[in-house]
């Protein structure tokens, strides 16, 4: 399945500022349409969900980053 921005927002409960920051420091896997715009499927989901998971447990931006980067 594929998302718009919007919509991958508002499933997670966040803005779509937030899932930009998100992409834009690969962090977060998405692709691009024709028009450039940001896609997302099932495998950003399940990062999404992950990074969610760290946030909650307080972990700052920054680890999560460096965790996600040695996972790939």
């Amino acid at each position: 399945m594929e998302y718009t921005i919007r919509q991958f927002a508002k499933m997670f409960h966040t803005t779509e500022h937030t899932v930009r920051y998100y992409t834009d420091i690969e962090l977060l896997p998405c692709r691009r349409d024709d028009s450039n715009h940001r896609i997302f499927d099932d495998e950003s989901v399940n990062w999404m969900r992950g990074i969610t998971y760290l946030k909650s447990c307080g972990t700052p931006i920054k680890d999560i980053k460096r965790y996600c980067d040695l996972c790939r």
